[in-house]
């Protein structure tokens, strides 16, 4: 996806209208689309075996929001916005799954893998929601009417990261800073 358009400089932070023709890189943005959009079906489809297994601690209502919300804006954005500005977060969420599925895959080492990894759990968490901070800031440069980009899925795409965001900010409140404020106070 870098490659069609935001290494070589033809694309900016800014607004960047979708190219729909048949131009080489046009096409092979669109092809990085659909191979997000099955990935993530996947993630939706691991969602789905954490509940055949019963791990329920695994599925919780941000995990299912974020998976069943993702799937859908990644088929919304397949199907008919797939190039220009929006590549940036779908480029922006891949980078931050690498960093997710590397830690997950290091702390399969073990004990003495997951101890070492730990100060990385928070950072995660920190770098997803630097994630969509960019990603609700580039969405609001589409707003202008000189942006010619579909404004009607903007609608559906701002809020969405907007709830998404808040969630992962209760999800850290909850999980890292009432955990920190506990420990200060034995």
């Amino acid at each position: 996806m870098a490659t069609a358009g935001w290494i070589t400089g033809e694309y900016s932070f800014g607004c960047q209208p979708i190219d729909y023709s048949d131009n080489p890189k046009a096409v092979k943005l669109l092809s990085g689309f659909y191979w997000v959009y099955l990935l993530k079906m996947v993630e939706l489809i691991e969602t789905v075996f954490f509940i055949l297994r019963k791990k329920f601690n695994q599925v919780t209502g941000l995990h299912v929001y974020h998976h069943s919300s993702t799937f859908v804006l990644a088929y919304i954005s397949c199907k008919f916005i797939g190039g220009g500005m929006s590549s940036l977060p779908v480029m922006l969420n891949c980078f931050i799954h690498i960093l997710m599925y590397t830690y997950y895959y290091l702390s399969s080492f073990g004990p003495k893998w997951q101890k070492a990894l730990a100060p990385w759990k928070t950072k995660l968490t920190i770098a997803q929601m630097v994630q969509f901070t960019l990603m609700i800031i580039h969405s609001l440069t589409a707003l202008p009417s000189s942006c010619g980009v579909p404004k009607q899925f903007l609608l559906i795409w701002i809020p969405n990261v907007i709830l998404i965001y808040k969630m992962f900010y209760d999800f850290y409140n909850k999980s890292y800073t009432a955990k920190n404020n506990k420990k200060k106070l034995s």
